[in-house]
């Protein structure tokens, strides 16, 4: 007999953040360059406290310390989201096919009216245009997409562009 509750556990995600950890990464989300020191000062702990914790977080796979660019800013003012419908069993290859290109920020498999969503950044509304024509239509299983251009998107201004 299986103990419901120790099947439950594993089904349930562990809270693998702290309260503490909570507080450095929003203190590292609002400004990436604070140093160690600065943050120890903020939440009154040693820096050394802050230094491991940060490295727990990173070597973990938790957080990633990196740029974020304004992508408008950056060139890349059109924002579009895409709903592609394709053929069950090519979904997997289809999403690791979108995943390779660079102006893909999110893609994934998606349950709902599409079975992948595309969030994507170009340089203008024919980048959009070419990247559907010549990559988007020639997947392997594609059946339709549905284009959505983003306007004053006002949350994930800062993302990867590169």
């Amino acid at each position: 007999m299986i103990n419901s509750q120790s099947a439950q556990d594993n089904c349930v995600p562990q809270n693998v953040l702290s309260p503490f950890d909570k507080k450095v990464v929003k203190l590292l989300q609002e400004d990436g360059r604070q140093s160690s020191e600065l943050l120890a000062k903020k939440l009154d702990v040693h820096p050394t406290t802050v230094r491991r914790a940060i490295k727990r977080l990173t070597e973990d796979g938790i957080m990633v310390i990196e740029a974020a660019v304004n992508a408008q800013k950056a060139g890349e003012p059109v924002a579009a989201v895409l709903g592609i419908d394709g053929d069950p069993a090519k979904i997997d290859q289809m999403v690791d096919s979108l995943a390779a290109y660079s102006e893909v920020k999110l893609v994934s498999a998606a349950a709902g009216r599409y079975d992948i969503i595309v969030y994507g950044r170009f340089a203008s509304n024919e980048h959009l245009q070419r990247f559907i024509q010549t990559n988007v239509a020639k997947l392997d299983g594609l059946r339709d997409t549905e284009t959505f251009i983003c306007f004053n998107v006002k949350k994930n201004v800062h993302t990867r562009i590169y």
